[in-house]
């Protein structure tokens, strides 16, 4: 089993999904959650945008531009980006403002800062799992974005991708992601989607929908700005986690590459994103501010889900399944 097998349902819209991308008969449930994080919505919705990556084997390429899995895809996009239209409404709105608002301390609950201190290895590579829909792509849906824009922002975009994608190095991020989270104990295999709640695979998710919407483009700047801004601290204290915890230098290595280059990133964001984005196109500020706040309120549901569960000695995980320490990398 690899990470482009199709994995097991869990649930109705799950099932579904699974039923429409293999061109089977499925009756289609009747709502969607009122819960935007829902295990099995967020689930499902992955499901569907991973035919616009890499695809699902034994799934048609034609998959990902079905009717009916774009109309599906169309009705989660909307049923999460509007929820978090209105929700995500309060704080400054002065880009720059906005980021220092999610990144103020105890804003949200911070896994890193959490198993710094008091994290196992069960816990840390749970925090790798949980991770797994977004790092394994990682950059792959902000490459969406380089033909949208223009100019400086354009360019700063372009090398801060470079970067994510190793040009000049051995590994992207993805693949050091992927070895660092096999040297933890894995399973680095689709087998782990099922054990995942909801807010893990969020990011991606909303990454997706504005990555490949036009009109949502902002939103994934602004996304991206407070991801390569809230990097540093958060990597150097997994860092020490890992060293605390004796754990392989292959673990480590991801999080040390991440403390390095984002230590760069993070001015090219907050130049080109948050101060000359606005006013390239000030038509898009709403949504550079609804990305960096979304990203912020994904941030603080999963890092609550982790913290709460690893302080009550309880997996982060819906199952308990992956969890032995002694378990063998897929």
């Amino acid at each position: 089993m690899s990470l482009r097998t199709l994995p097991r349902p869990t649930g109705p819209w799950s099932h579904h999904v699974c039923d429409l991308l293999q061109r089977r008969p499925s009756v289609r449930p009747q709502s969607l959650p009122f819960d935007r994080f829902d295990d099995d919505a967020q689930y499902a919705w992955f499901l569907l945008n991973c035919t616009s990556y890499q695809g699902w084997e034994g799934v048609d390429d034609d998959a990902e531009w079905d009717p009916n899995v774009i109309a599906l895809r169309r009705r989660f996009e909307r049923w999460f980006v509007d929820e978090m239209r209105r929700r995500c409404v309060e704080g400054p709105t002065e880009p720059r403002g906005a980021v220092d608002h999610a990144l103020a301390p105890g804003a949200t609950p911070g896994t890193a800062g959490y198993l710094e201190h008091d994290g196992t290895a069960d816990q840390v590579r749970e925090a790798l799992l949980l991770r797994l829909p977004y790092q394994h792509q990682e950059a792959d849906p902000h490459t969406w974005l380089v033909p949208r824009l223009r100019g400086g922002v354009k360019r700063a975009l372009c090398d801060i991708q470079a970067g994510e994608y190793g040009v000049g190095h051995a590994k992207t991020h993805a693949e050091l992601f992927l070895a660092s989270l096999e040297a933890a104990g894995g399973p680095v295999t689709s087998e782990v989607y099922p054990l995942l709640p909801g807010a893990a695979f969020a990011t991606f998710n909303f990454l997706t929908a504005a990555g490949l919407s036009r009109s949502l483009r902002g939103a994934a700047i602004g996304q991206l700005a407070l991801f390569e801004m809230d990097s540093v601290d958060p990597n150097q204290k997994m860092v020490h986690a890992c060293e605390r915890l004796g754990l392989a230098d292959e673990v480590t290595a991801f999080f040390q590459v991440h403390v390095l280059a984002d230590a760069e990133h993070e001015v090219i964001a907050a130049r080109a994103f948050l101060d000359e984005y606005p006013v390239d196109e000030p038509d898009q500020v709403d949504n550079l501010l609804l990305g960096i706040r979304t990203q912020s309120l994904i941030d603080g549901v999963l890092g609550a889900h982790a913290v709460t569960a690893w302080a009550e000695g309880r997996s982060a995980l819906r199952s308990s399944a992956v969890m032995s320490s002694d378990r063998p990398a897929a």
